[in-house]
């Protein structure tokens, strides 16, 4: 992976320093509210009398590492204990969705599937600081890791997002409340339809690259990749408006740069001039 532009590594630098800029921001925006998402999966690990301070101390301390290693990722040298904290952070954050989303009413299959979800959805965040170490030679991986490439990474990136979305998507359809979660936002129905319109096409558009993915056998695959990309960031800027305006737009510009390893791996995916050869 040493083979790279200073454009290309320049790109990687910029989309994890965004997503670790983002994870950062809402972390310390969640350390002092004891009743948010975050707050309360921190909190549970504690016992009682202590889940509140140490969930506070936590997010606080996690936020600021974010924040350092997103900025040190754009430094000319990258320190090592910054590659480290992005690769490996990255992963966890991802896997505890597995741990914290995963529950087993009788006889529902919901709620695990949506852990799944959320897991594959969040894959880049991870991958992409790797490709990222892959890119700069760092010599802290292994030498198996690092003689990977990186279309075989990103294949696997984008693969587990398409399979995400999907799941996702279903767990939405299935879910009983999803109705009442619109309707606190004060957001009418139509809104998921359109929302689940525009998923479906993303998860069918990069189905169809994966299937036929070379110039020959698919002349449309430029127009289909614009679609791809189109739809997926027309879905996902959907959902970022839908659920966090209420916030304020300062919340939705951070969701969407946490976004930015996904956005870069679609890019890479999509430049291709024969997609189906990262699967190779």
């Amino acid at each position: 992976m040493k083979n790279s532009s200073r454009h290309e590594i320049l790109l990687y630098r910029i989309a994890v320093s965004g997503c670790f800029f983002g994870h950062g921001i809402m972390a310390l925006r969640n350390s002092a509210t004891f009743t948010s998402q975050w707050s309360g999966w921190v909190q549970s690990l504690w016992p009682d009398s202590l889940k509140y301070t140490m969930s506070d101390f936590f997010l606080k301390l996690v936020g600021t590492i974010d924040l350092m290693a997103g900025l040190a990722v754009l430094m000319p040298s990258v320190p090592a204990l910054a590659l480290y904290w992005t690769i490996i952070w990255g992963l966890l954050t991802a896997l505890s969705r597995l741990y914290f989303l995963t529950e087993f009413p009788p006889g529902s299959w919901i709620f695990p599937v949506k852990a799944l979800s959320e897991f594959l959805i969040r894959v880049p965040n991870f991958v992409v600081p790797l490709v990222l170490a892959g890119l700069l030679g760092f010599a802290g991986l292994p030498a198996r890791v690092r003689a990977y490439p990186k279309e075989s990474l990103v294949f696997f990136a984008i693969a587990a997002l398409t399979l995400g979305l999907a799941l996702h998507q279903i767990t939405d359809l299935a879910h009983p409340l999803f109705e009442y979660e619109l309707a606190k936002f004060g957001k009418p129905l139509w809104y998921f339809h359109a929302s689940s319109a525009l998923n479906l096409l993303a998860v069918l558009s990069v189905a169809i690259l994966f299937l036929r993915g070379s110039e020959k056998s698919f002349p449309l695959s430029g127009v289909s990749r614009f679609l791809v990309l189109a739809a997926y960031a027309a879905t996902e800027g959907f959902a970022i408006a839908v659920t966090h305006r209420p916030h304020g737009w300062f919340y939705v510009f951070v969701k969407i740069i946490e976004h930015l390893p996904v956005y870069l791996c679609l890019r890479d995916f999509f430049v291709a001039k024969e997609p189906s050869r990262l699967i190779r």
